[in-house]
């Protein structure tokens, strides 16, 4: 694609990645500046996804699809032991504690495959400041900073008490220990939703989705995304054919429909009534009402940072999920790699 971007063999749109992985492309020059077609279109969009979408003001793509990062948890397994979604974090550190000696590990976090164990430390981070978690993302602030320390403790306090499943779980295999109630929470992105649909003889009716608490007033009010985007070739020979069929895909009613029924994913657009929304799955209804309760949006840390910053983190992290005494230790060196890379 990158190469094809430079010749009239450009492609009109195409899909790519969002956050800091979108910038080399996007400083490139290569592609268009969409902010006209988000003035026309923004209001059937959900809110927080073009300011997602948007590098130093400049807004590169429109969404294919956005997918919510949510805490997925088991109705029939709450329901049996009385609990359910907490309200602040402490309570949310308790039920965590009365999972663990219940013998229900209370969530599913580990790093079969190295991007998951990002996805703890994104979290925190963001329900801690998601403004400071927005100038890590731009290689600004520290990772020794009183607030990472703050969230990398609680994480460290997490792993001390063993909240986590086995470290060598791949994140498909959670759904199936999901369905089984051997897990209380799976928090994952929206699209997770059809790892449950696949399991025979479960109920999607007992699969719940809520979001962890936030640990200080800058978290509240936050969510993080993660959005497949369409970008157009500034060299491409149809580039205003490519932002009319992007307009309609943004804007127009036949779009959601087509998107819901067809792909049977969740509609990031405003167009469904909710009792469309819900007989396509009771759970888009549950995750949109949390995005409208949720909307500040943050991007998720794999596209957040640079990829050579991702890769290290991932190390690290995953260092720190065998060593939790090592938190220091990580910050430190996530400090130094700060320093090399930005």
């Amino acid at each position: 694609v990158r190469t094809d971007l430079r010749t009239a063999d450009a492609p009109e749109l195409f899909k790519w990645w969002f956050g800091e992985r979108a910038r080399p492309i996007v400083e490139s020059g290569m592609v268009e500046e969409l902010s006209d077609l988000w003035d026309k279109t923004e209001e059937f969009i959900n809110p927080g996804v073009r300011e997602a979408l948007t590098l130093d003001g400049f807004a590169y793509s429109m969404p294919y699809d956005v997918a919510n990062w949510v805490w997925f948890y088991n109705k029939e397994v709450f329901e049996e032991h009385g609990q359910t979604p907490p309200e602040t974090f402490d309570e949310f550190m308790n039920q965590l504690d009365y999972f663990r000696e219940n013998d229900i590990d209370p969530i599913a976090h580990s790093f079969g495959e190295s991007w998951q164990a990002t996805i703890l430390a994104a979290e925190l981070l963001i329900a801690t400041d998601i403004e400071k978690y927005e100038r890590l993302n731009r290689g600004e602030g520290s990772w020794t900073s009183d607030t990472v320390v703050e969230a990398f403790e609680i994480w460290k306090e997490m792993l001390e008490n063993d909240y986590f499943v086995a470290m060598d779980y791949s994140y498909p295999e959670y759904a199936e220990i999901f369905a089984r109630g051997e897990v209380a929470y799976i928090p994952m992105g929206s699209w997770y939703n059809s790892f449950f649909a696949a399991i025979e003889d479960f109920d999607l009716e007992n699969v719940g989705v809520t979001m962890m608490p936030p640990i200080t007033p800058a978290g509240e009010g936050t969510m993080m995304i993660e959005a497949t985007n369409m970008m157009v070739s500034s060299n491409a020979p149809e580039v205003e054919k490519a932002k009319e069929w992007l307009e309609w895909n943004a804007s127009s009613r036949e779009a959601s429909e087509l998107f819901v029924s067809e792909l049977g994913l969740l509609p990031w657009r405003t167009h469904l009534t909710e009792e469309e929304i819900d007989e396509a799955s009771p759970v888009f209804t549950e995750i949109n009402r949390l995005d409208e309760e949720n909307p500040r949006k943050a991007i998720r840390f794999f596209e957040a940072f640079p990829s050579d910053f991702v890769r290290y983190a991932e190390d690290q992290f995953m260092d720190m999920m065998l060593n939790p005494e090592n938190y220091m230790e990580v910050l430190e060196n996530l400090d130094a790699q700060v320093e090399e890379i930005w």
